[in-house]
């Protein structure tokens, strides 16, 4: 059993410090495996009263931030190897290996996982190329041809909008820093 740490906490809606214990209660969230074996914490979290009479909250609860996200069945550290097998394998793949691992998942979840994740800050590229792969498909429905402008770096997408007519695509993507 674990208990957190201190004697009180500030009311999430006032911030008035409260050292009240009304009650507690035992919350079990996953963590990672250990020797192939699933891990659950058992942590007692205290429930304490608001101070603050002009405060609409009369009872709230300790939050251990550092270790779960609010209302979380799993620790920060497990979500955090859980999404990055996803982001490895993908989330079906991800999931099936998981299984074995003692962190078992499923695809959906693994999905939430790596749509929460913050995308790495971009970054400028100084070497740019035109992908026209669907060109062909262009000329087919009829549309205008334009290319999408990529950076040959960092993999990333730079300019995707089509150009006007009569555009050049060094005018839709030139940037001090690219040659």
């Amino acid at each position: 059993m674990v208990r957190m740490e201190g004697t009180g906490a500030r009311c999430p809606a006032c911030q008035v410090p409260s050292h009240s214990v009304r009650g507690s209660y035992v919350r079990r969230p996953a963590d990672l495996s250990s020797a192939r074996h699933s891990v659950h914490l058992a942590l007692r979290i205290r429930r304490f009263c608001c101070r603050n009479l002009e405060c609409t909250r009369r009872t709230f609860t300790e939050r251990p931030l550092r270790l779960l996200f609010s209302r979380a069945r799993r620790t920060r550290r497990l979500a955090t190897a859980q999404c990055t097998v996803g982001m490895t394998a993908g989330a079906e793949c991800g999931a099936r290996l998981l299984k074995p691992l003692a962190m078992p998942t499923s695809p959906n979840t693994l999905l939430r996982l790596m749509s929460r994740t913050p995308l790495p800050p971009r970054k400028d590229s100084r070497v740019l190329g035109i992908d026209n792969w669907a060109l062909p498909l262009q000329l087919q429905f009829e549309s205008p041809p334009s290319g999408s402008v990529v950076t040959l770096h960092g993999h990333g997408l730079v300019v995707a909008s089509p150009a006007t007519p009569g555009q050049d695509v060094r005018d839709r993507s030139h940037s001090p820093s690219q040659e």
